[in-house]
């Protein structure tokens, strides 16, 4: 599974945790303050989620920041 972070921009709000069961591709604008939390993502993915004020890390890393799953979105 693949997402653009254009369409993350589109359907996600700021302060949202969300879950990529996938690779995060860098097509398109961004200017969330959101938590992404995927397998994979391109370089130029990084760029524009550090210059928004965002943050993206590993599943792994995302399940020990978020231990409950409470308040975590599946983006499909």
């Amino acid at each position: 599974m693949e997402a653009n972070i254009g369409r993350l921009n589109r359907i996600t709000a700021d302060g949202d945790v969300i879950v990529i069961p996938g690779k995060v591709l860098g097509t398109g604008p961004f200017d969330r303050k959101i938590t992404i939390g995927a397998l994979a993502w391109s370089a130029s993915v990084e760029e524009k989620i550090k210059a928004a004020g965002s943050k993206i890390m590993d599943l792994h890393a995302l399940v020990e920041s978020y231990p409950s799953g409470s308040n975590v979105k599946l983006i499909k």
